[in-house]
């Protein structure tokens, strides 16, 4: 403090927070610095009331310095109480390392090395390299194997494709054929009918007759087919003449068509198959008769009386509940079908068949 108070400013001697103090305290007294430390060195007061005892503030330094030193002493000895116990932590933690080193030690064998965990690695490698060597093989096979399933398959669908063209063709001829045989039935049934005509004319004497439709004279040597070259009406039957001034007559117009259905459409399979049940079936279509029982109720007609319905098929109706011919023309077509699996065509000829026996009945 040997610093005159007239040099207008606080000295550096003093502890930082001390100069603060007098700074804040010449900024309260509206002050400057060299005036608050001339007041302070004589010990009066200015015009401002402010009264400031040199010695009040030496002894608020000396306050000051006091705390300062406490609370220095506090916080070394707070930092040295740390140390002491990162100290005891650290040689802790070293004891424990040494410890389990020595644990792990022990419990090691005494030649303990890691030649035997090379050799493992190695024979690991040797035999990841088979492994892939092996793969690679295997999916060699795979894909040789998939080229030659590949290849089979295309000859396959070659040979598909080739017998699917045949059986077209195969299906084009049987058309084929069926129209011609059409065509030659058709021809046959024509010449049989001319025939019969013929034949008639010859037995009554004369080879001349009269269409019934128009009165034209025909000369039934010369017909190719049963019909009139004139009117074009078909002939179905030779009438000679009844008394001595008639003539001969063709009768004309088209003979009733049986009942049932044509058998032309029905299964190749399926015929072939009740052809010789007809021909070795004891009961006789014509044969069939219907018997009674004792209380004069018809009993049920035979179903082998059917066309078409052999022992076979006569069995396989009996498991479906079909007995007889009446139980026969009141079933399902197309139900008895699925019973014993066979065509709905097959069926319905019978049904129809068996409607027509009831009815004549």
């Amino acid at each position: 403090m040997a610093q005159d108070p007239a040099s207008g400013s606080i000295p550096s001697e003093l502890p930082e927070s001390v100069r603060e103090w007098l700074a804040d305290l010449a900024e309260d007294t509206e002050l400057s610095e060299a005036e608050l430390l001339a007041q302070l060195s004589v010990g009066s007061a200015d015009d401002s009331g402010v009264d400031v005892e040199a010695g009040d503030l030496q002894d608020q330094v000396d306050e000051l310095e006091t705390i300062i030193d406490e609370v220095d002493s506090l916080l070394r000895g707070r930092i040295s109480e740390v140390e002491e116990t990162f100290e005891e932590k650290l040689e802790d933690v070293r004891d424990r390392v040494i410890q389990v080193k020595r644990e792990t030690d022990s419990k090691a064998h005494a030649n303990h090395s890691h030649r035997d965990l090379r050799t493992d690695i190695e024979s690991l490698d040797a035999d990841i390299e088979r492994l892939e060597q092996a793969i690679d093989d295997l999916d060699d096979r795979f894909e040789a194997t998939i080229e030659s399933i590949s290849a089979e398959q295309d000859d396959l669908a070659d040979r598909a494709d080739e017998i699917e063209d045949k059986l077209d063709l195969l299906a084009n001829t049987m058309l084929d054929l069926r129209s011609r045989t059409a065509e030659v039935s058709e021809l046959g049934n024509q010449l049989a009918a001319v025939t019969n005509l013929a034949d008639a004319a010859n037995r009554a004497g004369t080879t001349d007759a009269k269409c019934e439709g128009c009165r034209a004279t025909v000369d039934i040597s010369l017909l190719t087919r049963p019909r009139c070259p004139h009117c074009q009406e078909p002939f179905n039957d030779f009438e000679p003449k009844g008394w001595f001034l008639g003539s001969n007559t063709l009768r004309t117009g088209s003979k009733p068509a049986l009942e049932g259905k044509v058998a032309d459409e029905t299964d190749l399979s399926e015929m072939v198959e009740a052809a010789p049940e007809a021909s070795t079936d004891p009961v006789s279509r014509s044969d069939a008769i219907e018997a009674t029982t004792d209380d004069g109720q018809p009993e049920e007609i035979d179903l082998r009386s059917i066309e078409g319905i052999g022992s076979s098929y006569a069995e396989r109706l009996d498991e479906a509940g079909i007995v007889g011919v009446t139980q026969l023309a009141t079933a399902d077509p197309d139900d008895l079908a699925d019973a014993i699996d066979v065509s709905p065509k097959l069926t319905a000829d019978w049904v129809e068949q068996a409607r027509a026996r009831v009815r004549a009945d």
